[in-house]
Order: C-alpha cells, then structure tokens, then sequence
C-alpha cells in the first residue's frame, strides 16, 4: 500500500494574519498597560521624594507613547501587507525555514516587536517566525521531542532539556503528514543514534557467548 504521510522533502507555506483580533488583543495590552506602568511608578516615587507635581503631563505623555507603539504596529502591518508567510521544508537533515515575499523587513520588525511586548507564548512564537529574514535550519539530530502546542496547530521542537529550539506551523490540509513525518525523523535520529552503541553491546555478548562455549564442562 502506498504510505499516506509521504517522504521528504516536503513544503509547504503558512500565512499568519498580522491584523487579527488575537494579535491586536495580545499587543494592545502591552502598549498601553506598560507606559500606564512607568508613568503610576514615576509618580509616585515622586510624590514619595516629596514633588508633588501635576501628574496630568505624565499620563499625558505615557498615552502619547501608547499611540506612537500602535501607530508602529500599523506601519508593520502595512510593510507586510497584513501577511506574514513563512516557507517549511522538511528533509532528511533537518527543519528549513524562512520569512518569504516581499514583507521579510515588515516581519522583522514585528517579530521583534512581539518579543519585547508579549508574555504570550503563541505571540513570541509568532514573533520568533517573524525574525526569519534569513532561512533557518535545525538539524534533526538536536531534537529530542515534538510536542503540538496550541489551539493553531502548532509544533513545538524540543532539545534533551525540554526547551524549545523551533517552532512551526502548518495548515489543516498539511498538519497530520507534518505531524508523522516530523515525528518520523526525529525517532529515525535516535535510531540512528543508538546504532553504534547497540552492535557494541551485540558484538560484546557475542564474544562473551564464544568465550563460555570454551569453557570445558567439568
């Protein structure tokens, strides 16, 4: 029968919307949570010192930096054409993977932008993709585990620690054949891996098979 998952190599494309309501939920927060922050802490350290100042000009100020953030992040939306496509090649070797079309500069800024604002996991995920001007590869034989991650199907590639070294994301029509064909090098690695070691032990028990058969019975 012919095998569903296929052999690599294996490509495919995925198109994050970069004006969605879950970034915007996710980024507006931030921009205007943070500068609130530092303008209540600024006020009230001086107020602590003793200068009772006007606040209004600090909350002022804090609200100005909260519209240039978001002023930026529609610029970015604009440098991407609200399209952030990321390229996947699965090989033999390893993960290939870059920011592709003509928003790479766009992306670049967003994905650091999501970096410094966003806790969120899928967001610094998101935004570690948006950083891939240059194509990225990870080898197979650095990956320890797969794990799906997310509502957004979303795999997550772990090292023998348990951190995260990529991330990927593929469509609904690709994500099972990713699934098995990813998990599908991983475990040929490791195979491939413990190879050596085990004709070690083999050729160790056959020798020590040879060396009893030796011994004469008493």
């Amino acid at each position: 029968m012919p095998d569903p998952v296929g052999k690599a190599p294996f490509y495919w494309d995925y198109d994050f919307p970069v004006l969605s309501a879950c970034v915007i939920k996710q980024v507006a927060i931030p921009m205007i949570g943070i500068p609130l922050l530092f303008a209540t802490l600024f006020t009230g350290y001086s107020a602590y010192q003793g200068y009772y100042e006007p606040v209004l000009g600090v909350y002022v100020g804090a609200f100005g930096f909260s519209i240039f953030l978001g002023l930026c992040y529609l610029i970015v939306v604009a440098l991407t054409g609200n399209h952030l496509q990321v390229g996947y090649v699965i090989t033999e070797q390893g993960l290939f993977s870059a920011t592709i079309g003509a928003g790479r500069r766009g992306a670049s800024i967003l994905g650091t932008l999501l970096l410094a604002i966003s806790d969120d996991m899928t967001m610094q995920g998101i935004g570690l993709l948006a950083q891939r001007s240059d194509a990225k590869f990870t080898p197979w034989d650095k990956v320890a585990d797969l794990r799906p991650a997310g509502p957004n199907k979303d795999l997550k590639l772990l090292n023998g620690k348990g951190r995260m070294i990529d991330r990927l994301r593929a469509g609904t029509e690709e994500y099972d054949r990713v699934l098995h064909l990813v998990t599908r090098m991983i475990a040929q690695r490791k195979s491939e891996a413990q190879a050596p070691g085990q004709d070690l032990l083999d050729g160790m028990g056959r020798r020590a098979g040879t060396a009893n058969d030796q011994i004469p019975m008493q």
